[in-house]
């Protein structure tokens, strides 16, 4: 998923879900407020198999449109062929 524009998104949407949950844990312990942060997580932790299922089938289709798109006719018969996707520098 990380070669699609999709990827940006989901990875930012992923670290604002964190924040939040770790913002509302910090309250609950510093100012004893109650919060439903735990309520949430526990939530979402017990639908994580079918969580990480719905991610799984997202990033197969990533994938599967990625290589959709980026056939090109490579003759007059119109015969695609894959072109190579640039290689990414992870530093």
């Amino acid at each position: 998923m990380n070669r699609t524009r999709a990827y940006p998104f989901l990875r930012i949407a992923g670290a604002l879900v964190a924040d939040a949950a770790s913002v509302g844990w910090i309250a609950e312990r510093l100012l004893a407020v109650h919060s439903s942060v735990d309520v949430v997580v526990n939530t979402v932790g017990h639908h994580a198999v079918w969580l990480a299922g719905v991610l799984f089938l997202a990033s197969l289709s990533c994938w599967q449109l990625l290589n959709i798109v980026d056939r090109r006719p490579s003759d007059p018969l119109g015969a695609a062929t894959l072109r190579p996707h640039a290689e990414t520098n992870f530093e």
